[in-house]
């Protein structure tokens, strides 16, 4: 067996090593079972792309403990041992950790927790801001006719971004944007930024606003009578989580415009291949989605290796050039250091989300 594994490697190349950096101990059984549904989904991600890379890959699995030190040590390993980049690192402190930890640039992926691309180049995740939603409300607005759209958002990363992404597509397209008014997150009360808002009276209003800011924000809307002035609400997912959709009173949010990536999993044939492929490799039911994300993010690096990255910093390199992959959570690209999914925009309506196209440009 050894001298034909020499000899597949004479053939194949060297095997290229593929870190990935998980909780295996000392962590509460919750961390525990969700690092295992990821490997489970990485695993999935090798045995189909194995056979359609330039080289053999081999993967290199870590306990990180749950610590950031863990985090910073298995970045470390896996450099030393020449990797290419690395999944996984499932908590905010220990993705941030691991980022400050790399040397050069070392791509890492993470299927929760994100790190702007302007604060850490090289680092992706699946569950980030989707600046591509924002992009996609802002042209809908402009063919809308709205000349002036103003924006009330929260103080986080995500409606940062969201909103940035927005405003600069907006604007491009020649609207204007007479006031973005921010809040501290977690406020309750908002008749001060709509009294700001009704004092301007823009064409619409942006609100990129996580659900738990919508079921405090949307009933103050029309109780303070914004929704009798014509101005357009725009928001982004948030809006179309199925909580807000189905328990917030539809009068207030009838008529909202919103870019949404949420579809029922199972009726995407990129998940059902997915599913398939999980329940072959491990002979058992596929009970949680969790594992998906542990696929798309392995298959979006594999992706890239397909191109043949001679080291980390082109593998990185690579993983911009991905566009519309079908992944298991959704058709996803790289666009500008961020991962998105392919947005579709909906109005909401008693209850429902009424979808006004797929991919709108």
């Amino acid at each position: 067996n050894g001298v034909l594994e020499s000899r597949l490697e004479a053939v194949l190349g060297t095997p290229l090593v593929l870190g990935t950096i998980l909780p295996r101990s000392e962590v509460p059984p919750g961390l525990l079972q969700a690092g295992e549904w990821i490997l489970e989904g990485i695993q999935v991600a090798l045995e189909e792309f194995q056979d359609e890379l330039p080289r053999p890959v081999r993967l290199e699995v870590l306990d990180d403990q749950g610590t950031p030190l863990g985090g910073r040590e298995a970045v470390a390993s896996l450099q030393a041992a020449g990797a290419f980049g690395a999944l996984g690192l499932l908590t905010q402190d220990l993705l941030d950790e691991a980022a400050e930890a790399r040397r050069g640039e070392f791509p890492l992926l993470s299927p929760f927790s994100f790190i702007p691309p302007e604060e850490a180049e090289g680092v992706y995740s699946l569950s980030g801001p989707d600046p591509g939603g924002a992009r996609m409300v802002a042209r809908m607005a402009w063919d809308l006719g709205l000349e002036s759209v103003a924006v009330v958002r929260p103080e986080t990363q995500e409606a940062r971004v969201d909103t940035r992404a927005f405003r600069e597509e907006y604007e491009a397209l020649g609207g204007l944007v007479p006031r973005e008014i921010v809040f501290d997150s977690g406020g309750t009360f908002f008749q001060p930024q709509f009294q700001e808002v009704e004092a301007i009276l823009p064409d619409g209003l942006f609100l990129p606003l996580a659900p738990r800011d919508i079921q405090l924000l949307a009933p103050q809307v029309t109780f303070f009578g914004l929704d009798t002035l014509g101005v357009q609400l725009l928001g982004t997912s948030g809006w179309t989580d199925e909580g807000i959709v189905q328990e917030v009173e539809s009068r207030h949010t009838d008529g909202v415009i919103a870019a949404t990536v949420r579809l029922t999993q199972d009726e995407t044939e990129a998940f059902k291949h997915f599913r398939e492929a999980y329940e072959a490799y491990y002979q058992k039911t596929l009970r949680s989605q969790v594992p998906a994300f542990g696929y798309d993010a392995a298959a979006l690096i594999l992706t890239a290796l397909k191109i043949g990255p001679r080291n980390a910093a082109e593998l990185a390199a690579a993983m911009e050039e991905i566009e519309n992959f079908p992944g298991a959570t959704g058709n996803l690209s790289v666009d500008r250091g961020w991962v998105t999914r392919e947005p579709l925009l909906v109005r909401i309506q008693d209850h429902e989300l009424i979808y006004i196209s797929r991919g709108y440009e």
